[in-house]
């Protein structure tokens, strides 16, 4: 858990969607972003 933390909280969004295109973690990301975001920014 140590050793993973940092990976999570210190990885750019733009270095993961590099580098996740064959793992489906750049359509997840898109997805998330097109989604989610609006709703929470709407309950603001």
């Amino acid at each position: 858990m140590e050793r993973e933390q940092p990976c999570w909280e210190e990885t750019s969004l733009e270095h993961l969607r590099e580098k996740g295109v064959k793992t489906g973690l750049t359509a997840y990301i898109c997805e998330i972003e097109e989604r989610l975001i609006p709703i929470i920014g709407s309950a603001e």
